[in-house]
């Protein structure tokens, strides 16, 4: 009976994926045709919707528009993904005060103290311990919620010392999680507030950070920072997008934008 269940949720949850995805390639698809024909990009407003409702990455829009010579309106999607961003991360600061009792904290604590590998790497495979929805701990949390999880470790820098955390995604299989903030709200433990943009994130499952983009102290020292890179710190060239600019740097060590 519990794996005809399972089976049955299994696919009218392939169903509903194939349906979302059938709709947005239509609207896709429209979108491009229209904007060839008028000889004009494709409206922001739509590549931001395909990515916001459909889960359509802009990298996919930008490919299939291309393929059909027709660009994109990149300057409107990148503010509104912004917008977006800003209204998410409000969100989260206004829940702050709405944290989990420290016992909760104290708690996940005890499952180990979170080793921050981020002088080291600026990405991680990690595996998530814990998750916590509402300052109550929770088994999962899924598309749309805004839900804390702590790490095993993790390369994202906590807020602290005067500097803002790090900003990035946390990515396992079937799930996306974009980092809103990242605190350490007991000694030892690092937990980073996010918002699942993508399937649902479990306890116990696997996971990567990924630093995407610096903080402004962290950019600051990075411009003044040398662009000569031993060979031994190859890993640490840094790419983040600076809205709308991708700025490249070989940094000498990570460990130069932390300190």
């Amino acid at each position: 009976m519990a794996s005809t269940f399972i089976s049955r949720a299994a696919y009218a949850e392939e169903k509903t994926f194939l349906r979302t995805l059938n709709s947005g390639t239509q609207i896709l698809d429209g979108a491009v045709d229209a904007a060839k024909q008028k000889g004009a990009a494709l409206p922001g407003d739509t590549a931001f919707l395909l990515h916001d409702t459909y889960g359509f990455p802009i990298e996919l829009t930008l490919e299939v528009a291309e393929e059909a010579g027709v660009s994109v309106d990149r300057e409107v999607f990148t503010a509104l993904m912004q917008e977006q961003r800003d209204r998410a991360k409000a969100d989260a600061k206004a829940k702050k005060g709405q944290r989990a009792d420290l016992s909760v904290y104290k708690e996940m604590r005890g499952l180990g103290e979170t080793a921050f590998v981020g002088y080291e790497e600026l990405n991680h495979e990690t595996r998530v311990l814990g998750i916590v929805v509402d300052g109550i701990p929770a088994p999962a949390a899924s598309e749309g919620q805004i839900a804390e999880l702590v790490l095993a470790e993790t390369s994202l820098w906590a807020e602290s010392g005067g500097q803002d955390s790090d900003l990035g995604v946390i990515v396992g299989d079937g799930f996306e999680a974009e980092v809103l903030d990242v605190q350490k709200p007991v000694p030892g433990l690092i937990v980073h507030t996010v918002k699942v943009n993508i399937g649902t994130v479990s306890v116990d499952a696997r996971a990567e950070t990924e630093w995407t983009q610096i903080t402004d102290s962290a950019l600051h020292k990075l411009t003044r920072a040398r662009t000569s890179c031993m060979p031994r710190c190859a890993k640490c060239s840094v790419r983040t997008r600076t809205n709308p600019v991708l700025i490249t740097k070989q940094v000498t060590c990570v460990s130069t934008l932390r300190t």
